[in-house]
């Protein structure tokens, strides 16, 4: 097992020293281009360069606090790897003033932030190639301030949501729809995700709240961390013909690529 110490500014700090054990403890260094090895492009066009010890692990597990960021919406999880063990080319590249200027780099908020995306697709890279897994957002609406906030403006709709999905998120979570909304139209929206999860070799899901006697354009609030949020309009027309065929949508093929 290797021990090694997330270190932005590249030199830990001498006054106090490491611990002595069994372990052998690394400190990755920034700065020293022999340490570091770049191992593909971020979104942003920087190069993403890595620290040799955390690239050839088999296994690597992040750890650190969790905490509010100034303009990373929060701070730990994937900033462990970008900026924790990357080059200062890599660092700078994505710590750069365009991503910290954006409208959505704010506390708290994940959705929409070009740094996290820029981290998540590109910096992770390094451990999926050795650890696997999925990789998407589910975006709870009711959950995040900027998303209620643009959904009570109308920049944000079901359908728009359905959009992400085919590009850059896992479904639809969190949405509140009018009460009347009849079970085949919750049907058919479940379908058109399943069927963009299936076009797109993707899981996908939907997590919507029928808001009984509530309408479009009202608010619910369920108190506390559940949040609260905008009752979206959903399409009303009626797809029963469609939904009483019944039948299934197969699930991606992915042990073809096995």
């Amino acid at each position: 097992m290797v021990l090694e110490q997330g270190a932005l500014s590249g030199k830990y700090n001498t006054k106090h020293p490491l611990p002595e054990g069994t372990e052998k403890i690394v400190v990755h260094d920034a700065f020293d281009p022999e340490s570091n090895v770049q191992i593909g492009v971020l979104p942003s066009g920087a190069p993403l360069v890595i620290d040799r010890t955390a690239v050839d692990t088999d296994l690597l597990i992040a750890e650190g606090f969790i905490e509010p960021h100034f303009f990373a919406g929060f701070s730990g999880g994937r900033k462990s790897i970008l900026p924790g063990v990357c080059d200062k080319t890599t660092v700078l590249g994505n710590h750069c003033g365009a991503f910290i200027a954006s409208p959505y780099a704010r506390t708290g908020i994940l959705e929409g932030i070009a740094l996290l995306n820029d981290a998540v697709k590109k910096g992770g890279v390094m451990a999926s190639n050795h650890v696997g897994g999925l990789s998407g957002a589910f975006i709870p609406v009711s959950e995040d301030a900027g998303m209620i906030h643009a959904a009570e403006t109308g920049c944000l709709t079901i359908e728009k949501l359905e959009a992400m999905t085919a590009v850059c998120s896992v479904g639809i979570d969190m949405v509140i729809i009018p009460g009347d909304t009849t079970p085949a139209v919750i049907s058919a929206l479940i379908a058109d995700e399943a069927a963009i999860g299936m076009v797109n070799s993707k899981t996908t899901a939907v997590r919507v709240i029928p808001a009984i006697g509530r309408k479009a354009g009202e608010v619910l609030d369920f108190g506390g961390l559940l949040g609260y949020g905008p009752i979206m309009a959903v399409n009303q027309h009626d797809p029963s013909v469609f939904i009483n065929r019944g039948g299934r949508l197969p699930a991606p093929m992915q042990s073809l690529k096995n």
